[in-house]
């Protein structure tokens, strides 16, 4: 009988580290998700100025319309 519970013992133990690593990841993924919300729209200025400067480098500079 002894033995029995302990067994039980053990697999409570390891669903509950499991748990606990599904919420650190789940935090984890939170945090990244509000960061990229915050950070995306300056990635995005910055990749813009690094495209159209370095297109006008290779292409020149676009003519003028009238």
């Amino acid at each position: 009988m002894r033995l029995q519970i302990q067994k039980i013992f053990i697999w409570d133990r390891r669903g509950q580290i499991a748990v606990e690593y599904m919420l650190l990841l789940a935090l984890a993924g939170l945090v990244v998700l509000l960061a990229m919300r915050s950070l995306l729209p300056r990635v995005e200025d910055s990749a813009d100025r690094f495209y159209n400067k370095t297109a006008e480098s290779i292409m020149g500079r676009p003519p003028d319309l009238p």
